[in-house]
């Protein structure tokens, strides 16, 4: 089933070049705060760069806003700023690009300097916190075999 709003957000974006959509849900949180924030959205590029918040509808019509930590051959793996959780996004998935946002009246473009710094930093995070629980979970599967190889000796 198609959205509605979701084909005339695209008819806006292709006859003004534009849209200013304000932001549902949590997962872009702090960047994006659902309750006083807007993005505004252009037409997407044929290809995304890394960083990159592109608007885009999976296959049973939901539309999410989340960032590109990845590019591959053919697929985004694709992360909101506020989840445990990537998805692979196929190029044909993606509708438009989020090039800014207004947070508190005050506009801010995806390309500043300070913007591109909180997305390196937060995708930094990300891989730290990964490495960090599986340098955890490795250390204790390690743990769990010397306790259990020491049972079995006495």
């Amino acid at each position: 089933m198609t959205d509605p709003a979701a084909i005339s957000m695209q008819h806006a974006i292709h006859e003004i070049g534009f849209v200013v959509r304000p932001v549902v849900g949590t997962s872009m949180m702090p960047l994006l705060d659902q309750q006083t924030d807007t993005v505004r959205l252009v037409k997407a590029p044929e290809r995304l760069k890394k960083y990159d918040v592109p608007l885009y509808r999976r296959p049973d019509g939901e539309l999410v806003l989340h960032r590109i930590v990845k590019v591959c051959a053919d697929y985004y793996v694709i992360r909101g700023d506020n989840t445990n959780y990537t998805e692979i996004v196929p190029f044909d998935w993606v509708i438009a690009l989020a090039d800014g946002c207004s947070k508190n009246g005050v506009w801010h473009s995806f390309d500043e300097p300070e913007m591109k710094r909180y997305a390196v930093r937060t995708v930094r995070f990300w891989r730290i916190r990964n490495f960090i629980r599986g340098t955890k979970s490795r250390i204790r599967g390690g743990l769990r075999r010397v306790f259990r190889a020491f049972r079995r000796k006495t």
